[in-house]
């Protein structure tokens, strides 16, 4: 009868096919198989088996790899408020779920353009051993409205890459810059202040020039005129006092 064991590399115990174990080998015509019956990226190695017969152990096989995937996705993205000191109006951050094995690739777009500058990526390994990354972009200059970001991630797990986007809009005031023919915010303030401070002073001169008119009313007063000078109906002679 010929006995096979299974064993990980870097374990120094067979695996056993209890009931209460995740694991069960079993024996065919042809060779020997196991199943893992519920994978965890714990169970990723190189598993290697031997053959007893009558006593005696065969030679070891070279090992089958076995490398158990977790995605990366879903991907999150967001925008972070600036910090007080920091002089860069948008910053948004992309992160991942927690993935298995660590080996990826992260890549920004801007409008379909990519992007390799202002970018920092954190990489950390949680308690259950998985990998999560958080990748931040900076723009230095303010961004217009519709601007879009792309924040793409490419793993061993996913026969697509993962994507997120993220779209700059005038609803983010600090963000984007006003598109009134481009003027600025800062521009529309000022033009506001000259043009109060223009009508301001247009009802200053008004003011003046009434208390002109009136300030010395031009005095009026009837005068007999000479017999010689007076017509039929009378005359009036206006003069200034």
């Amino acid at each position: 009868m010929v006995k096979v064991y299974w064993w990980k590399q870097g374990e120094n115990k067979y695996l056993k096919s209890e009931a209460d174990y995740i694991k069960t080998t079993g024996v065919e015509d042809n060779g020997s198989s196991f199943t893992l019956n519920s994978v965890t990226y714990q169970d990723s190695g190189i598993y290697l088996c031997s053959a007893v017969r009558q006593g005696k152990i065969g030679e070891n096989g070279n090992g089958s790899r076995l490398t158990v995937y977790a995605a990366p996705t879903p991907l999150k993205i967001v925008s972070v408020a600036p910090e007080r000191k920091s002089s860069a109006p948008l910053t948004i951050v992309c992160e991942t779920a927690a993935f298995h094995p660590e080996d990826f690739t992260l890549t920004w777009y801007k409008n379909s353009v990519e992007t390799v500058t202002a970018i920092n990526i954190t990489k950390r390994q949680n308690t259950e051993g998985l990998f999560e990354i958080s990748s931040s972009l900076e723009e230095r200059q303010r961004v217009p409205s519709g601007t879009v970001y792309i924040c793409l991630v490419s793993h061993i797990s996913l026969q697509a890459p993962g994507i997120v986007t993220y779209a700059v809009t005038n609803s983010n005031p600090d963000l984007a810059l006003d598109h009134s023919y481009g003027i600025k915010p800062q521009v529309v303030l000022q033009l506001f202040v000259g043009l109060l401070a223009i009508l301001v002073l247009m009802g200053i001169l008004v003011d003046h020039a009434k208390s002109i008119c009136f300030e010395d009313p031009v005095k009026m007063r009837l005068e007999s005129l000479p017999s010689s000078e007076q017509n039929s109906t009378g005359a009036l002679k206006r003069t200034n006092r």
